[in-house]
């Protein structure tokens, strides 16, 4: 089989928090913020390695890391995803996913616009 990856966001649109996130320095004293989940199904019966993350924020590219993420055959995992701004708006955000299945074959997978509403 190969490998087919999925996402879904939970919720989204997303609703504004406000909760500081101090474990990241960008983040430490800024106070609009919003949290959700990236639900990753895989659903080609195969097992998918993640090995690269590229976050979109407001349709620029703000990270882009390795990350070693294990999606098994037909299986899920949940990525708690977060964001912050000082400007008091609306936001959007995006994450482009790609990595290898169990055959060595290349994914990559763009998830879905999420809607970070306005503080």
């Amino acid at each position: 089989p190969t490998g087919a990856i999925t996402v879904q966001i939970n919720p989204n649109p997303v609703p504004h928090s406000g909760a500081r996130i101090p474990d990241a320095p960008g983040c430490a004293n800024v106070q609009f913020t919003w949290f959700y989940d990236q639900v990753i199904s895989e659903t080609g019966g195969s097992a998918v390695t993640l090995t690269n993350r590229i976050d979109l924020f407001d349709d620029r590219e703000t990270n882009n890391r390795a990350v070693n993420i294990v999606v098994p055959a037909n299986g899920r995992t949940t990525v708690q995803t977060r964001w912050c701004s000082s400007a008091r708006t609306a936001h959007s955000a995006q994450t482009r996913w790609t990595g290898t299945d169990a055959s060595g074959r290349s994914i990559s997978v763009l998830g879905p616009r999420v809607t970070l509403n306005m503080p």
